[in-house]
C-alpha cells in the first residue's frame, strides 16, 4: 500500500509540473489613428472693399501624426473674388493666398481671376513629419486681392485647404 501511494503521490507531482512546464505568448497591440488636418473657428475672411487692396487672415492649426509628414494644397473654387451680381458672367478678382505654418516654410497661391477660371489648384507643399506637427502646429491663411473691384456688389470665393498624409 505504502508503494502506491508513494507511485500516486509522483504521477500527480508529474503532472503538476508539466501544467506548470507550459508557456503561453500573448501579443499586446495598440492603434494610434491616423489624424491629418487643417482646423480653424473663423471660417470667414473679410477683406472689407475690394476697390482697394485689403487683406485679411484667419488662425488656423494643422496637424499630422504620419511619420512621413503630410502635404497641403489650396483649391479655390471660383479662381478669385467672383462677383456675386454675376455682370460680367463669371467674372472674379485676382488674389494672393498665403499658408504659413509656425516654423514651416509658405505655400503661396495666387489666383489669375478673369472669365471662367473655376476650381484651381495650388502647388503641392511638402512638410516633413515631426512631434510637432503630429501634436499641431500654429498656421495663419492671410488673403489680398491683387486686383481691386471696379464694380459696386460683392465678390466672393471658397478656399479649400486640402492635407493629406505623405
Amino acid at each position: 500500500m505504502k508503494q502506491l501511494t508513494v507511485c500516486a503521490v509522483l504521477v500527480s507531482s508529474t503532472f503538476a509540473m508539466q501544467a506548470y512546464a507550459n508557456s503561453t505568448s500573448i501579443q499586446v497591440r495598440a492603434l494610434n489613428p491616423s489624424v491629418c488636418e487643417i482646423s480653424s473657428n473663423q471660417l470667414l475672411l473679410d477683406l472689407k472693399n475690394p476697390s482697394t487692396q485689403q487683406t485679411a487672415t484667419a488662425n488656423l492649426t494643422m496637424k499630422c501624426n504620419d511619420f512621413n509628414g503630410a502635404k497641403v494644397t489650396m483649391i479655390s473654387s471660383q479662381g478669385g473674388l467672383e462677383a456675386d451680381d454675376g455682370i460680367p458672367d463669371d467674372y472674379s478678382l485676382s488674389y494672393k493666398a498665403t499658408f504659413t505654418p509656425t516654423g514651416l516654410p509658405s505655400l503661396e497661391f495666387t489666383t489669375p481671376g478673369g472669365n471662367g477660371t473655376n476650381n484651381l489648384e495650388s502647388s503641392a507643399m511638402s512638410y516633413p513629419g515631426s512631434l510637432d506637427l503630429a501634436s499641431g502646429v500654429a498656421a495663419v491663411l492671410e488673403v489680398t486681392n491683387v486686383d481691386t473691384a471696379p464694380w459696386a456688389g460683392g465678390y466672393s470665393d471658397t478656399i479649400t485647404m486640402n492635407i493629406t498624409a505623405n
